[in-house]
């Protein structure tokens, strides 16, 4: 496919009036919730306007440039994690933010599966099964799931549950995360919170004022802080004891946690999720204000975005003045192409369709290289992968054998089967879940790097066909500023289903069940052995190539927008020349009203550059100073 795009489809066009651009400018308000959906307003509107000039000019590669940066910015989501220890409150500060009784709580330790809430048009919830299986179900049967008291130890092998539900903060891309409390008396729910931790954008540490810091809660801190960019520090339940009490508590604990972050000074909210949860139930602004929750949201909604937001919003406004710049050089190719006479116009054109033949072999020649780094980071996933499985299968047989020697004893050979089988699971998918996490976060390092370098041989590509053009049509062109490019969300969820059904449990031995316990250990422990070999390698065999069909999908993308932002540009200059040549013939009436529309048209450009441009001089200084902030 050609730069210019010659046969590309034709854009639909929406209306055929040229309209009159108006974008909400920001009032320098302290709030910046309503600064953030004021600037993205006014980016989308800047979209909607160019989305028109792409369609009176035809150009549908322009138009897809645009569309698919306002997908990015309207697709935009944040997750915040809520965590902390068991029985702190966590669903009902779920609740709480939500305005509603979604989540289920109980006085026992109760969310024993990860919960996830984002926004849907009614209420409704799926569970995914370890097995990849999804089941939808109504929202009043999701304690069925994540409750311990109805899936014990996770019997029903529930990987995560989903909940979509209509509230305006989700609405906006917030996706909440309740996770099961660390320091529970199961395992497994303390290990499902762990695995949550590289997920978060930031994340909401919940502290009771009716128990004291446990030595759990101060440990779980300091691995928080290795994943998540942003931590806030909340004291839940202040309800439960009077002012002079809670004071008390507040300064006891935010002095505990400096000493042991290392930090001069902690920030830490008080709050009663619970009162917060009721006012919002009853509709009670003094009583909202009184749990302070409300303040906790504003904090919230602050971060993200001046964070991520800010991230998403500049790259939209940076790549659709990109857009603004190409329709701007056209347009003064435009009318020097007008002011040309025909055999010279005709010569130009020729020597403009040889550079641009020869850069398009230029941009071709980069996308295969880049298809090729395909295969160069799938040896180096393979290559990682097999040391972990060379590394690990050793250690995890000496903790087998050590796991077997301590716990079989009183068991019959057909426990002793059926708990070695279970072990065997666990210890597979526990070191391949953190595997996987640290693999990802490697290749999207790569892909981030892989991403600048080849964004800028593009780059480089389209300023020497801008050149090119200013050459040949004696034009004066400015160069335009390199535009972030973001790989997606930062944060990817996978969901690689490593529990291995397809092998025959152990128990299913017909010998096992005669055997003397005696006789059989051994020959118990050999076969779990063997089986511990098969699993590891099966499923390592599967993250691997999960991992490596993530980096095919992210590279074709990746090629995909290469091509457009060049085709935008090409296609844009080829229009012009074309319209130039016909318009050549027009009378003077003909030429005049040719004129007067492109006029329009630049007008328009100019209104979206000064918008865009000031949403960008005060946004990506917000986000320099996050970032700081985040940093330190």
């Amino acid at each position: 496919m050609g730069f210019a795009g010659k046969t590309a489809p034709r854009l639909m066009t929406p209306t055929g009036e040229v309209g009159v651009f108006s974008c909400p400018q920001g009032k320098g308000k302290s709030d910046l919730l309503e600064d953030y959906k004021e600037a993205k307003e006014c980016v989308l509107q800047c979209a909607s306007d160019l989305l028109k000039s792409a369609s009176v000019r035809e150009n549908q590669f322009a138009g897809d440039l645009i569309n698919t940066s306002v997908a990015r910015l309207e697709g935009e989501s944040f997750t915040l994690v809520i965590l902390g220890e068991f029985k702190r409150g966590k669903s009902t500060l779920v609740n709480a933010l939500l305005g509603a009784a979604v989540m289920p709580s109980a006085l026992v330790p109760l969310t024993a599966i990860p919960t996830m809430v984002r926004y849907g048009e009614k209420p409704a919830a799926r569970v995914l099964f370890e097995n990849g299986n999804t089941v939808p179900i109504a929202v009043e049967d999701v304690k069925q799931y994540v409750a311990e008291k109805f899936n014990p130890k996770n019997v029903k092998n529930v990987r995560e549950v989903t909940i979509e539900f209509p509230t305006a903060r989700l609405k906006e891309g917030m996706v909440l995360v309740d996770t099961p409390g660390v320091g529970s008396v199961y395992q497994h729910n303390t290990d499902s919170a762990y695995g949550y931790l590289p997920y978060s954008d930031c994340a909401v540490f919940l502290i009771s004022v009716d128990a004291p810091l446990s030595r759990v809660e101060l440990e779980y801190l300091r691995d928080i802080q290795g994943h998540v960019r942003k931590i806030f520090y909340v004291l839940n339940k202040v309800d439960l004891v009077q002012p002079e009490d809670a004071d008390e508590v507040l300064d006891f604990t935010r002095r505990v946690l400096a000493q042991n972050l290392g930090e001069e000074d902690v920030y830490l909210l008080p709050v009663s999720a619970k009162t917060a949860l009721d006012a919002k139930l009853q509709d009670d602004a003094e009583m909202l204000r009184k749990s302070r929750v409300d303040v906790l949201e504003k904090d919230i909604d602050s971060f993200v975005r001046a964070s991520k937001g800010a991230l998403v919003l500049t790259a939209a406004a940076n790549r659709l003045l990109k857009v603004v710049g190409d329709e701007e050089t056209a347009q003064n190719l435009w009318r020097r192409a007008m002011d040309d006479t025909t055999e010279g116009l005709n010569e130009k054109i020729a020597r403009f369709d040889k550079a641009l033949a020869e850069l398009e072999q230029e941009r071709e020649d980069s996308i295969y290289l880049l298809y090729r780094e395909i295969d160069r980071m799938a040896a180096q996933i393979t290559e990682r992968m097999e040391a972990y499985k060379r590394q690990n299968l050793p250690v995890l047989t000496a903790r087998l054998q050590d796991y077997a020697r301590d716990n079989l004893t009183g068991q019959s050979t057909k426990e002793a089967v059926a708990t070695l089988h279970k072990y065997v699971i666990d210890l597979v998918q526990t070191g391949l879940e953190r595997k996987k996490e640290e693999e990802w976060e490697t290749i999207q390092a790569e892909l981030a790097g892989l991403a600048d370098r080849f964004f800028d041989r593009i780059e480089s590509i389209v300023e020497r066909l801008l050149q090119a053009a200013a050459k040949i049509f004696n034009l004066d062109v400015v160069s335009q500023a390199r535009a972030a490019y973001v790989i997606g969300d930062r944060r990817i969820f996978f969901h690689f289903h490593e529990h291995p059904t397809f092998i025959p449990n152990l128990t299913d031995l017909p010998l096992f069940s005669v055997i003397p316990v005696a006789l059989a250990r051994g020959h118990v422990v050999k076969k779990a052995t063997e089986k511990l070999e098969e699993l590891l390698d099966r499923n390592t065999g599967r993250v691997r190539y999960n991992l490596t069909e993530k980096v095919r999908e992210s590279v074709r993308k990746m090629a995909g927008d290469l091509r457009l932002r060049a085709d935008a540009l090409a296609r844009g200059l080829k229009l012009a020349l074309e319209d130039a040549r016909r318009e050549r013939s027009y009378d003077e009436a003909g030429r005049q009203a040719a004129l007067a529309a492109r006029e329009v048209e630049a007008a328009r450009l100019a209104r979206a550059r000064a918008a865009l441009e000031a949403v960008l001089a005060g946004w990506e200084n917000r986000l320099v100073n996050t970032e700081k902030k985040a940093v330190s």
